[in-house]
This record gives C-alpha cells, sequence and structure tokens, in this order.
C-alpha cells in the first residue's frame, strides 16, 4: 500500500509500492530509488504552474500554465511510473478541477466562454467535465447545455459542481 502524500513546509514527498521515493522540491519533482539511491528530476514544473494530487499523493495532475488551457494537462501516476497528457481540441482547451480521492476531475473550455469577471479573475467554465481513474480510463462524462463548471469540491465519496451560467452581455452568474 502506497503511503499517502506528506505536505510539510511546503515539501511533498509519497512512497510508491515501487519503492521509489518521489519529492516535489519548488519546481521539481525528484524521483529517488531507495534500492539504488539513485536520484533523478522527472518533471520540470515552470514558474506558475498549477498541480493538483489526487487524496493519496500516486496521481499528480499538472498544468504548466494555469492561463494558457491549450498547453494540455500533464497527469503523473507515480504508482507505476506512468505518465498520460490531456489535450485540449480545436477552440477549446482544458482545466484541471480537481480529484475526488483517486480520480482526476478535468473539463474542456470552450476558448469563447473564457471571461474576465469584475475582480479582474479569469474565468474557465468547462462545458463538459470527465472524472478518469488512475489508469487514465473515463469513468463518467458531465454535460449540462446552459451551464458551465467552474469550479468543483470534493467530499469524501460525492463531488460538488459550482456550476454558472451565461447571462445578458457575456458575463456569468453562480448557479
Amino acid at each position: 500500500r502506497s503511503s499517502d502524500l506528506i505536505n510539510f513546509m511546503g515539501v511533498y514527498t509519497h512512497l510508491a509500492n515501487s519503492g521509489f521515493l518521489y519529492t516535489l522540491i519548488g519546481d521539481s519533482l525528484y524521483k529517488i530509488d531507495l534500492y539504488k539511491e539513485n536520484e533523478y528530476t522527472t518533471v520540470s514544473l515552470a514558474d506558475g504552474a498549477e498541480f493538483k494530487t489526487s487524496e493519496s499523493g500516486a496521481v499528480i495532475a499538472v498544468q504548466n500554465d494555469p492561463e494558457d488551457i491549450s498547453s494540455g494537462i500533464k497527469v503523473i501516476n507515480l504508482n507505476d511510473d506512468s505518465e498520460k497528457i490531456i489535450e485540449g481540441k480545436e477552440g477549446e482547451g482544458v482545466k484541471i478541477l480537481g480529484f475526488i480521492e483517486e480520480d482526476l476531475v478535468y473539463g474542456y473550455v470552450k476558448e469563447e466562454d473564457i471571461k474576465t469577471d469584475v475582480m479582474g479573475q479569469t474565468l474557465y467554465p468547462c462545458h463538459k467535465v470527465f472524472i478518469q481513474d488512475e489508469k487514465g480510463d473515463i469513468i463518467t462524462e458531465y454535460t449540462s447545455g446552459t451551464y458551465r463548471v467552474e469550479s468543483i469540491q470534493s467530499e469524501a465519496d460525492r463531488i460538488i459542481f459550482n456550476r454558472v451560467s451565461r447571462v445578458q452581455g457575456g458575463s456569468y452568474d453562480e448557479d
């Protein structure tokens, strides 16, 4: 069984089933072979990169430039050392929303839906949301014609979509 991700003073560590110790320090994720004492960087994060981790810390989702949703999401499974890239589609980008236990939640955002609110915060409302397991298999898909998902909250085995709807003038109201 993997140990939980530990966050101590901004340093994240995870002990994988394979005997590798992963440590995220600053903008680098280090993989240390506990049997061979071999250390090397597996991921270099750009300044301002956004990352979210699963409940156990075994899966990390990284978006190197959260303001450039066309840059895609890199999903790293520390238990089996696999990586997967989730890319946007034509006219759409992809945004990390978070995790519910070990499952990644992300959404697709149409470029024309991106808006800046009155406080100057950029909103990335997702018209389509996916939940995928740690192997990368899609578990479920959520789509709503009139609503967009701006963010999520996860509590135990439950997920709450914080939705918005577009009003006249192109801005959004919380649902």
